[in-house]
């Protein structure tokens, strides 16, 4: 989940709670979900038709350098 979505479920989460004294109201949940099938279940036709967590976890794949131990 990515800061933007972090926010957005944090803020409405604290927005329900404070208006009906309980942690989960649907509203909350609705958008939970709404957030997680955005980051997780999407396909983005900018990035090959790929949800962009997977987008994201290939993208440091192919750029982040592996460790490469010597056998000495």
């Amino acid at each position: 989940m990515d800061t933007f979505s972090r926010r957005i479920v944090g803020w409405s989460a604290s927005f329900c709670r404070d208006r009906t004294n309980s942690s989960w109201t649907p509203w909350t949940l609705a958008t939970a979900e709404w957030v997680d099938w955005y980051n997780h279940r999407r396909l983005h036709s900018e990035m090959g038709h790929v949800p962009p967590v997977e987008y994201e976890a290939n993208f440091y794949r192919a750029t982040t350098n592996s460790q490469i131990t010597a056998n000495i």
